[in-house]
């Protein structure tokens, strides 16, 4: 019998699933010494594949950022169920960013009216968790404060702080809580558990704007920060895989 923990959130993701817009990127430590792009929902160990709602992503492209700001672009090699980098590692103070900025418009139903939405989705891995700047339009970047014996962290919105927002943190094992941003745009957790962290957020924007010759009345973004914590208690295992969806 599954655990109920995992069974709500596989019920609650599947109800969301008539639009992959409520799935994320978030990136991982793959086995072969380099990083993995996954698309679907950490919480619930769902990664979409290919053929199926992995090829909704055009061709999201990753860069790596030194402590001093410098990027270099990082190649991504699509398989079957990510997008995978060669060997790479994150020393202190360095980042692996990755986003997907053309995924299709699509179309939605407020109110009897059609509206044409933007999506865009953005993962940040970190290799500690001192201080970064936020570097894309949704980011989620550790400040490098500890208050007690949680780390803290800051969620910016087009380089501004975005206040009074919920998010989520996730490990593979479907533990999960969530905090609400402060009047600064931070917010603190304990991290019971060794291993990799994901927290997540989404956000709507309804400013209208145009991405080429695309015009859109509102937009959703996505954003997701990985870290990985070498001390705490023994991580618990893996929720169970979910089924990856069928392509639209």
């Amino acid at each position: 019998m599954k655990p109920m923990h995992y069974t709500l959130l596989a019920a609650v993701a599947a109800c969301s699933f008539g639009s992959a817009q409520a799935h994320s990127l978030w990136l991982e430590q793959d086995s072969q010494g380099g990083a993995a792009l996954y698309f679907g929902h950490f919480e619930i160990n769902l990664r979409e594949v290919s053929p199926g709602l992995l090829d909704k992503l055009p061709g999201p492209v990753a860069r790596k950022i030194s402590p001093s700001g410098e990027s270099v672009a990082v190649p991504l090699k699509k398989s079957a169920n990510s997008y995978s980098s060669g060997p790479i590692q994150l020393a202190p103070g360095e980042a692996l960013l990755a986003e997907e900025l053309n995924y299709p418009l699509m179309e939605r139903k407020v109110e009897g009216k059609a509206v044409q939405s933007l999506y865009q989705p953005f993962a940040r891995m970190v290799g500690d968790l001192s201080a970064y700047k936020p570097q894309t339009t949704l980011d989620i970047v550790p400040s490098g404060v500890k208050r007690g014996d949680n780390p803290e962290f800051f969620i910016y919105f087009k380089g501004k702080p975005l206040t009074r927002v919920k998010v989520s943190i996730h490990t593979a094992s479907g533990w999960s809580q969530s905090r609400t941003t402060d009047g600064e745009g931070k917010f603190n957790v304990p991290l019971p558990w060794s291993g990799p962290y994901v927290i997540q957020l989404f956000h709507r924007d309804d400013e209208p704007g145009q991405r080429g010759q695309d015009k859109y009345e509102r937009a959703t973004y996505s954003a997701a920060l990985t870290f990985y914590q070498a001390q705490g208690l023994p991580p618990l295992p893996a929720a169970p895989a979910a089924k990856p969806n069928k392509a639209d």
